[in-house]
C-alpha cells in the first residue's frame, strides 16, 4: 500500500527538535504495521494521489494551518497524533 504522510507543525516549535521526536514515532508505526510512509512533509501538492493519505498533526497551534490547507483536500481525511507537543489537542 502506498501511504502518503503529510505533516502540520507550528512555526513556534523548534523544527529540528520536532523532526527528531517525530522520527522515532513514525519508525515505530512503520515497524508495527510493516509498511513505509512516503513522507511529504508540509507539501500537500500530491495529497490524494496515494492509496492512503495521512496528516500527522505534530504540534499544537496548528489549527490555522489546517484551516488553510483544508479546502484543497479531497476525500477522507485521516489524522495522526502522537500525544506530544499538544498534538492530540490540536487535531
Amino acid at each position: 500500500m502506498n501511504i502518503g504522510l503529510y505533516t502540520i507543525t507550528s512555526p513556534l516549535h523548534n523544527q529540528e527538535a520536532v523532526e527528531a521526536a517525530s522520527a522515532g514515532f513514525i519508525k515505530e508505526i512503520e515497524n508495527e504495521l510493516d509498511c513505509r510512509f512516503d513522507i511529504k512533509g508540509a507539501d500537500f501538492g500530491t495529497y490524494g494521489q496515494h492509496d492512503l493519505d495521512v496528516i500527522y498533526v505534530r504540534t499544537g497551534g496548528t489549527e490555522g494551518i489546517f484551516k488553510e490547507v483544508f479546502p484543497s483536500l479531497k476525500g477522507n481525511i485521516v489524522l495522526l497524533t502522537s500525544g506530544k507537543s499538544n498534538s492530540l489537542a490540536a487535531s
